[in-house]
């Protein structure tokens, strides 16, 4: 008699308490070209009654014995010591009875079959369904013999052989939300008390094959049709499995990087918890997703507490808000979503995953902070102190989460307006009208004053005196600087001083420390959303040169409000601004105003020095202009544009040799001149804000500047 090995397996003793024998009479193992070779057996064996080549004595534990892919064992008929073991992974003959589910994941075969046990040969011709050419629909497009239909990766390991059925580096008892905290790929608490090869914690019986149900099943998160163990995009919100799980995917085909596979079982070597299948996990640390444990023995995971970013009952893959902060993961990450249900929008492929964003050839999600975490992990993806969750919303539209998801798609109940998978969250609020929403917006209100200052005056005494300077730490890694986070053990987005409708009456336990105050009796909203309080005034120009040890400050105002005065202000490291002088204003309407004032810095030891300047009417109104600065270092090219792409204000830096009227011409990427501009140009260091662009449409431009005879070009981008 003799057994078909289909996959590497080791023979497993299956009655503990009754030693047995496994005669081993050869190993002949199938080469590429199909011909037979005959193997000797492993050392150190010996005979049984002279009758075998090997014989294994087995007890329990015992020493592990490993077949290769497609060899043939072959064994005496009359060997009753067999009927004790248990053989995975091979079609046999009056061996063992069939396994229900041969690579131990909870998942059955013939569920991983798609209703057919792979492993049975339904036309009865010896060959089995996943290798048999006649079987109804048999495809193999990459020529490795094995169908298709069985194999959803294509790495010639069949789903029910594969603990990773779409490699996307997920075992596939993880993705069904199975136990498995080794990260082996295998269900924990493996035992099989009736033989059927279906672990006891997800048999529905304990009497054999017939009736054992479905295991873990065929959990589809997102409904479409496709399982997650063989979904790339398990919640459909347009961002892969693999990179939710914070794997390495860099030509965005929605697998695992780095793929190796010396054990034969499908699953990554560099992310398996177990190389080598030999039941030590010596390599659990880089399992890209393992579960908590399971105190029920019911097989499935109690909890999740890798890769999920909210600490709630899904993992980020399956969680279509994966920060917990309301906004849905498919607008977190810059996609497209206009019925607002959390899912992108667009067709999916075969593998569940969005047909157009599967067709990059990278994948780059935002990062608004360039700090931890993209946006769609990052509880404050602008780094300002205030949760995104209090931004996303109005103030007086403020709606407390419950940290309750009742259909467990990933969304607060509080912002899930559909009573099953997907929802609409919150649909991010634009104070400014700019190009960023409120919870990417690092000056919400367009008045000058960045957040930071404007949420977090911590004493309450209406002057920007407090320490928000960032500590560049994070300790629970949910995007919020520990500077302003209240709970280190966990991912809340709560502030004490935002309750429903935008009372200060917020938790008792907030998650963040920022009061976002409002320090003012005349402004409608807290003082960092106080637009109605902003000046109508727009700085056309400003600029900054250093000669020597004397910046000089020039700007020019067009206001349809009488300005009071203007207020220069300087700062040593850009966040913390003192006032320097008064200039006062012209009190024109509706006309150009210039102005001129200079700084002395010859006792100035910092290399950079940053300047802003404020405009306040009679009754209190301001407005800021951009934040420009000077260096005291002349190591800089003759022309910069900074930063690049620009966005509201093209701010230039020249270092000129003289001083002279510099001619500007701004022309498109198809040779037009869209603008030109006249600025005075002194000698020395100079940084120079024309506001004028911000109409430009986005694309490629290149500044041109003639200063003399000296001519200079600079691309730049325009990007909203």
């Amino acid at each position: 008699m003799h057994a078909h090995i289909v996959r590497p397996f080791t023979i497993r003793y299956n009655i503990p308490s009754v030693p047995g024998n496994i005669f081993y009479f050869s190993n002949r193992i199938k080469s590429s070209t199909g011909g037979i070779i005959s193997e000797g057996p492993p050392s150190a064996t010996s005979n049984n009654n002279g009758r075998a080549v090997m014989n294994l004595k087995v007890n329990n534990p015992f020493t592990v014995t490993k077949l290769a892919f497609n060899s043939i064992l072959n064994y005496p008929s009359n060997s009753a010591a067999f009927s004790n073991f248990i053989v995975s992974g091979c079609l046999t003959t009056g061996l063992v009875s069939p396994d229900l589910d041969d690579d131990n994941d909870g998942i059955p075969d013939v569920i991983e079959g798609g209703g057919v046990d792979p492993s049975a040969d339904a036309d009865g011709d010896g060959t089995q369904n996943f290798i048999d050419a006649d079987y109804p629909g048999f495809v193999d497009t990459n020529g490795d013999g094995v169908n298709d239909n069985f194999d959803q990766d294509k790495d010639g390991i069949p789903n029910h052989l594969d603990l990773d059925s779409d490699n996307d580096g997920i075992p596939d008892v993880v993705e069904s939300f199975g136990v498995n905290t080794n990260g082996d790929g295998r269900i924990d608490n493996y035992t099989d008390t009736d033989a059927d090869g279906l672990s006891q914690n997800v048999d529905a019986n304990n009497t054999g094959q017939a009736s054992s149900g479905n295991g873990l099943g065929a959990i589809d998160t997102d409904g479409d049709g496709i399982p997650n163990y063989i979904d790339l995009d398990s919640d459909n919100d347009g961002i892969p499995d693999v990179a939710e799980a914070y794997g390495t995917d860099t030509n965005n085909d929605g697998k695992i990087d780095g793929y190796t596979d010396t054990d034969g079982d499908g699953y990554s070597d560099n992310v398996d918890g177990d190389v080598g299948n030999d039941g030590v996990a010596e390599n659990a640390v880089n399992s890209l997703l393992r579960t908590g444990a399971d105190t029920n023995n019911d097989g499935r995971a109690d909890s999740f507490i890798y890769k999920n970013a909210d600490t709630d009952s899904k993992p980020n893959p399956y969680d279509i808000d994966s920060d917990g902060d309301g906004i849905t993961d498919v607008l977190e990450a810059g996609f497209t979503d206009v019925n607002l249900n959390g899912i992108v929008d667009g067709a999916i492929n075969a593998s569940g995953w969005n047909t157009l964003i599967s067709s990059y050839g990278s994948l780059t999600l935002p990062n608004r902070d360039g700090t931890g975490r993209v946006n769609l992990y990052d509880i404050d993806a602008d780094d300002d102190g205030i949760p995104d969750n209090i931004e996303g919303l109005a103030t007086t539209n403020y709606l407390l989460p419950t940290y309750v998801d009742t259909d467990g798609d990933g969304i607060d109940n509080s912002y899930d307006d559909i009573n099953g998978f997907g929802g609409k969250g919150i649909n991010p609020v634009n104070t400014d009208g700019d190009a960023y929403p409120d919870y990417l917006d690092f000056d919400t209100d367009g008045d000058g004053v960045i957040d930071r200052n404007e949420g977090n005056d911590f004493n309450f005494n209406k002057v920007p005196d407090d320490k928000v300077t960032l500590t560049g730490v994070d300790t629970d890694s949910d995007g919020l600087d520990d500077r302003f986070d209240a709970d280190n053990l966990s991912a809340k987005v709560t502030s004490a001083y935002m309750g429903n409708g935008g009372t200060f009456s917020g938790p008792a336990s907030p998650g963040s420390i920022t009061v976002v105050q409002k320090s003012k009796t005349l402004n409608t909203d807290r003082d960092w959303r106080a637009v109605e309080y902003v000046l109508n005034c727009d700085f056309i120009s400003f600029r900054a040169s250093l000669t020597k040890e004397l910046v000089n400050l020039n700007w020019i105002a067009i206001c349809k409000e009488q300005v009071d005065n203007y207020i220069i202000e300087r700062s040593l490291d850009g966040i913390y601004f003192y006032r320097l002088q008064n200039v006062a204003g012209k009190k024109l309407i509706n006309e150009n105003e210039s102005y001129a004032t200079t700084d002395d810095v010859n006792a100035v030891t910092q290399a950079k020095i940053y300047y802003r300047v404020k405009a306040i009417s009679a009754n209190g109104k301001t407005k800021y202009t951009a934040t420009l600065f000077v260096l005291k270092a002349k190591e800089v090219k003759t022309l910069q544009i900074l930063p690049n792409p620009i966005r509201k204000h093209l701010l230039v830096a020249i270092n000129s040799n003289t001083t002279s009227q510099g001619q500007f011409t701004i022309i498109d990427a198809t040779g037009n001149t869209v603008l030109k501009f006249t600025e005075l140009v002194s000698k020395g260091y100079n940084v120079i804000s024309y506001n004028n662009t911000s109409n430009l449409a986005d694309g490629i431009y290149y500044l041109q500047l003639h200063i003399g005879k000296d001519y200079f070009v600079e691309k730049f981008i325009k990007k909203q």
